[in-house]
């Protein structure tokens, strides 16, 4: 083989690798920029659901509050203008039969109970937080009535009033849902006789630790029930970010952290740590 073939060989030889070289760099970059473009298209799904989740949160507490509010308003005025009516026919008729005494107070009775339903139905939709009761006072009385109402003790220790009630009512209001759900599902599923509700401040977040003595969660289920997704919903709209641990003894305990707006340093923080314990009606 003559000279000028070796050399033809080694151009030809030394063209193609650096074609294949050329091609796979080419291919590494397309497979990187298709890489990025994924991760871009994932990123604006993600955000595209959770805008879908929050709006649809907001939405629901919008139509809650209509609702509650005209509830309120129209049963109300209702129910107050039959009681008036039923006044005035007593006046008209002051001479009447036992039988239809004893009707009237029935149904005055029975007007009461309505009302009072009707109350609370529209309190338990549009709670009447930076209207009647600061955010933590909702807390408070959140905690009270799941006592009242049911056979358990429980107990809150709020140390971080002064920041929870600087909360807009939108914070305010999912904050209240949360604990809301976490008590409808210990009193109904759970099985639990003690609750305890701990609100820390730390730096520019609030911590939230909701723990019972319940029957817990099974950790290998990772299917989230209806109850959890509704509180995750709400945890997405606060930006807050949740740890939930089994008890070593049992039980159930949620931790959950939402960032503060105005974070308040530690020379302007007055800290009152409070423990407040809302006995079992037995």
């Amino acid at each position: 083989m003559n000279d000028n073939a070796v050399v033809l060989i080694a151009i030809i030889f030394i063209g193609l690798t650096i074609a294949l070289c050329g091609f796979f760099f080419l291919f590494h970059k397309s497979q990187q920029k298709i890489a990025r473009q994924q991760k871009k298209l994932q990123e604006e799904k993600l955000l595209h659901h959770q805008a879908l989740i929050k709006a649809s949160v907001r939405s629901q507490d919008q139509e809650r509050q209509r609702i509650g509010r005209d509830l309120h308003d129209s049963m109300g005025s209702a129910i107050t203008m039959l009681h008036l009516r039923m006044s005035y026919f007593e006046e008209q008729h002051p001479h009447r039969s036992p039988e239809l005494t004893s009707f009237f107070n029935d149904f005055r009775s029975q007007l009461d109970q309505l009302l009072q339903s009707c109350r609370q139905i529209s309190h338990q939709l549009s709670p009447e937080i930076h209207r009647l009761y600061s955010p933590s006072e909702s807390l408070e009385e959140l905690c009270q009535k799941a006592a009242a109402q049911h056979q358990v003790d429980l107990s809150m220790t709020d140390g971080a009033r002064q920041v929870l009630d600087e909360f807009q009512e939108e914070q305010a209001i999912n904050l209240y849902r949360i604990l809301e759900e976490l008590l409808h599902n210990t009193l109904r599923h759970a099985h639990a006789n003690r609750i305890h509700i701990q609100l820390m401040h730390e730096a520019d977040q609030l911590w939230i630790t909701y723990q019972d003595n319940g029957k817990g969660i099974d950790p290998e289920n990772t299917i989230a029930g209806h109850g959890m997704q509704h509180i995750e919903s709400r945890l997405l709209v606060l930006g807050g970010q949740k740890e939930t641990t089994p008890f070593t003894d049992g039980g159930y305990r949620l931790q959950f952290s939402i960032p503060v707006d105005q974070p308040i340093s530690a020379d302007q923080q007055l800290t009152i740590t409070q423990t407040k314990s809302y006995a079992a009606s037995y």
